[in-house]
């Protein structure tokens, strides 16, 4: 009975055991994944930073150089009023032309900034999906793994519990059998001694009559 109740503690001792390792290891690999993806978050977010500071610096670069060329255009077109009308026009139209390219390339700049990021954005919820499939899959896996051998262990002491119960058993069941023979010896001994009694009784009570008779 002591080595049962040794064995149901140790069953419970692991199954306890085993709850707390399958808790541990899920807030551990938890931990991890959540680690790796704002990692991977703050390294999208610093790309996006990078690219929106790019862009703005192309845009105030092309904007000063444009700006720089109106100027000296309108300079131009100051020194044209002096002369004839037709230059002038001229002047004008090319200036024009230079504001609507100059707007026409901050909005196509504008357009591939946007796409830049878009795709960065895609491609970061990609991962970030992928990251948390693969997190699911690992975790999955631990935990049939961390549940397999806390079944096996607890499947292995199970079969030593059956083991011991039947060797108990069988040790009894020859203690009984040893004590029916034993018993079966003895009253076997007490039958042998009660006839030997009976007959010597029998014995001295037939003497008996004898001397009576005799008499």
């Amino acid at each position: 009975m002591i080595e049962l109740e040794k064995l149901r503690k140790e069953i419970e001792t692991l199954k306890a055991k085993g709850i707390q390792d399958l808790k541990e290891m899920k807030e551990r690999v938890t931990k991890q994944k959540e680690a790796e993806m704002k990692s991977q978050a703050d390294r999208y977010d610093r790309m996006i930073e990078d690219v929106r500071k790019k862009a703005q610096a192309d845009k105030d670069l092309m904007e000063g150089q444009y700006k720089k060329k109106i100027v000296e255009l309108e300079a131009d077109l100051k020194e044209a009023r002096k002369g004839f009308e037709a230059e002038r026009a001229v002047l004008e139209k090319k200036r024009d032309d230079m504001r609507a390219e100059y707007e026409r390339q901050i909005q196509q700049m504008r357009e591939n900034h946007q796409n830049e990021v878009g795709g960065l954005n895609r491609k970061f919820e990609g991962q970030i999906s992928d990251m948390k499939k693969e997190h699911a899959e690992e975790l999955s896996r631990e935990t049939s793994a961390l549940k397999k051998a806390k079944e096996d262990a607890v499947q292995s002491l199970t079969q030593k519990h059956a083991d011991e119960l039947a060797k108990l058993k069988a040790e009894h069941q020859q203690a009984l059998k040893q004590l029916l023979e034993q018993w079966e010896q003895k009253m076997t001994k007490k039958e042998g001694d009660h006839a030997k009694a009976v007959a010597q009784l029998n014995e001295e009570r037939q003497k008996v009559v004898k001397d009576f008779e005799a008499q």
